[in-house]
């Protein structure tokens, strides 16, 4: 899903969303995820998250709250001194502000204080949809095409049973949208959206250029995205594939795992055992039955009466 974007010229970042490391209701955590695996090729070569800061910084913006000052700063950044990767490190959400820019640390970030910090509270949603938003839209003017947002396992957002998280996680989530459908609202700070108290902004910076692909499983929860998919009006669903096509997936997932997994073995009757309850439990969806198998080979791995 990834690669292709790539190969026509996108700006494309890819998060794996997961209830516990990278929870929607954690927007810093998506940023940082987003960010680290952003990527795009340009003559040939493959660049990153820092690169495109750097080509972007040429860019004369005054306005935007995060880039701005950023910008401002790497146009005059010693890339050989210990101070820049401290300060990459802030930018990517990998450290923290306060670390970067403390008086009494080794490599302070000199200047840093007129950058704001990277929020790490779930009501944040608004910062990091402007800063993705910016992104984008400085990326349409550098003529790069635009900016590819990926989001793996949309599904688990349903997973999280704390009711105000789950409802913060959705809340960003629907700002994504918005902001990739170029809601006008969201220009300016709309308060039926969630809106950080230290430094609330709009969810969208100028004309944002983002193409936002949720890929997401059946949901089997008390929860449900039922207001998602009523916002989302272009959906593509794979199609049903026969039993038979399933045994053949099956048989592949079974080979790929062994060759990962060299001593790992399931008996004939085993093997097709998990194979009925996969095709069962997924009721015709592709995604559904791979995650089940794979996730039943890793269990039988993994628990000692089966080893």
């Amino acid at each position: 899903m990834k690669s292709p974007r790539l190969k026509y010229g996108y700006v494309t970042a890819y998060c794996e969303l997961n209830p516990q490391e990278t929870p929607l209701y954690r927007p810093k955590r998506i940023y940082r995820e987003l960010v680290h695996n952003l990527r795009y090729i340009k003559d040939g070569c493959v660049y990153t998250y820092r690169d495109l800061l750097k080509e972007l910084s040429s860019i004369q913006i005054k306005d935007h709250c995060f880039l701005s000052p950023v910008f401002r700063h790497l146009r005059r950044l010693d890339n050989g001194d210990n101070q820049t990767e401290v300060f990459w490190q802030w930018i990517e959400g990998e450290s923290t502000k306060d670390y970067a820019t403390n008086a009494r640390a080794p490599f302070r970030v000199r200047g840093g204080q007129s950058i704001p910090a990277l929020y790490d509270f779930s009501t944040a949603a608004d910062f990091y949809s402007y800063i993705l938003t910016g992104l984008s839209y400085l990326i349409k003017l550098k003529n790069m095409g635009g900016l590819v947002i990926i989001l793996d396992e949309v599904e688990t957002i349903t997973h999280i049973w704390n009711n105000t998280l789950y409802l913060r996680g959705k809340s960003f989530l629907i700002g994504l949208i918005y902001a990739a459908l170029n809601n006008q609202k969201l220009k300016k700070i709309d308060r039926s959206m969630l809106h950080n108290r230290v430094r609330p902004t709009p969810y969208i910076y100028g004309e944002p250029n983002i193409l936002l692909i949720l890929a997401t499983t059946p949901i089997h929860s008390y929860h449900d995205l039922d207001d998602l998919n009523r916002i989302v009006e272009q959906k593509m669903t794979l199609r049903k594939f026969s039993k038979s096509e399933f045994e053949l997936i099956y048989n592949n997932l079974y080979t790929v795992y062994k060759k990962a997994y060299p001593d790992f073995n399931l008996q004939p009757e085993r093997k097709e055992r998990i194979f009925n309850n996969a095709y069962t439990r997924a009721s015709g969806d592709l995604r559904e039955f791979i995650k089940f198998t794979i996730a039943t080979f890793d269990w039988h791995r993994l628990t000692p009466v089966f080893k």
